[in-house]
């Protein structure tokens, strides 16, 4: 298997973003929910919630005309906000590089 550096991986989405268009990054407190599809299947999904009902953060990219698109889920509010501006500090690297 061939290993893919973070580097790599951030590099293919942004352009995969600039293509579509997207305009920043939103977090949210998320927590994972039970639920019963048409089919009676049980099976599990993510909720974004109240602060006080977190269970994890996602960050989203905001994709213009085309909503969020989660990109990663972080344990607190807080490592939530480096990675956002971790990637807005890459970001403006590779516009300007």
């Amino acid at each position: 298997m061939k290993k893919i550096t973070g580097m790599q991986i951030f590099t293919n989405l942004t352009k995969d973003f600039i293509k579509t268009g997207f305009d920043g990054f939103e977090l949210h407190p998320c927590k994972v929910l039970n639920g019963v599809d048409s089919i009676l299947a049980e099976h599990e999904y993510i909720e974004q919630c109240e602060p006080n009902e977190v269970e994890f953060w996602s960050v989203y990219v905001h994709l213009v005309g085309a909503g969020l698109d989660c990109i990663a889920d972080c344990e607190n509010e807080q490592q939530a906000k480096n990675l956002i501006a971790f990637l807005e500090g890459l970001i403006r690297n590779f516009k300007s590089g």
